[in-house]
């Protein structure tokens, strides 16, 4: 019997904050990158609503199906499928790596947005959305779309007010 209600046939564990993944084989960089650019962001805060603090938080890339991936950050000593974040669609194994961090940028937004009521990330009074432009994962105003941020440099790239 597994912790999960599916079949996982890959699995890779990381604490919050650390770069070394656990697994039987090593994680595809674009997952990687996904996660660590979305964490990284999460670092970046508008002053409305505090963050939830993640410090005793892992994340987990599961590969379900042989061909789809589902991610979920979870307190460390939990197990199975129910984290605070757990990606509701599976991503294709054959993502773009910008998509890949579009997609979890996506899903962690929905998911603070949606369920804890914190506009994250915003600009001003935009909710920021995650968008590929021109081959790269962007955060961009949702009014117009204009680009803003690279995702994964949230804190570094956005230089207007918050």
């Amino acid at each position: 019997m597994t912790d999960y209600p599916f079949d996982v046939t890959d699995r890779w564990t990381r604490t919050w904050r650390t770069r070394h993944w656990d697994g039987a084989t090593e994680i595809p960089s674009r997952w990687a990158n996904a996660v660590a650019a979305v964490e990284n962001d999460l670092s970046c805060w508008t002053r409305k609503k505090p963050l939830p603090d993640f410090t005793d938080h892992e994340w987990d890339v599961l590969v379900i199906d042989s061909d789809n991936v589902l991610f979920q950050l979870r307190q460390r000593d939990s197990t199975g499928w129910g984290g605070y974040l757990m990606t509701e669609n599976p991503l294709e194994t054959d993502r773009p790596a910008a998509s890949c961090i579009v997609f979890l940028a996506d899903e962690v937004q929905g998911n603070l947005t949606g369920h804890r009521r914190i506009d994250w990330p915003s600009a001003g009074w935009d909710v920021l959305d995650p968008r590929v432009v021109d081959g790269t994962a962007m955060w961009c105003r949702t009014r117009d779309a204009t680009p803003i941020a690279r995702v994964g440099a949230l804190c570094t790239d956005c230089t207007t007010g918050w």
